[in-house]
């Protein structure tokens, strides 16, 4: 496992102009358990449907966005493993980034689907994903 600096995120956000997801050292880049938290997507009331809307996976765009995730997971976590997607990244036809605010952006649905078929496609997402390395976290 290759050990990052807070400098090499910096680099990947600014000159890099990538989104970044930092998760804990044990959890998977983009889904929860096997699954989708509910507050990141908008589900049909059975569960089994995804509906397109604003909701959808956060990604840090600028320092501070990311330190305040890093920190949150610092709370549960002695290391964070840094992931990252860009512009380039292939995404499934259904979904797409969109940056909803200053320092965040969002993996979102924008056509209805199975929860199995998001599922599916998180997973390919992760695979996409660069795994620029891992923090310590530091108090």
């Amino acid at each position: 496992m290759e050990y990052i600096l807070l400098d090499d995120v910096k680099e990947h956000i600014q000159e890099l102009k990538k989104y970044i997801r930092p998760v804990g050292m044990t959890e998977h880049p983009t889904l929860v358990k096997g699954g989708v938290r509910d507050a990141d997507f908008l589900l049909s009331e059975d569960k089994k449907w995804v509906l397109p809307s604003d909701n959808g996976l956060s990604f840090a765009t600028n320092m501070k966005k990311f330190k305040s995730i890093y920190k949150l997971k610092g709370r549960l976590f002695l290391e964070v493993d840094i992931f990252a997607i860009d512009d380039m990244t292939p995404m499934p036809q259904n979904m797409k980034i969109v940056r909803d605010r200053p320092g965040h952006a969002s993996l979102i649905v924008t056509q209805k689907m199975l929860l199995t078929d998001l599922i599916k496609n998180l997973e390919l997402i992760s695979q996409r994903a660069e795994h620029i390395g891992r923090i310590r976290v530091t108090s």
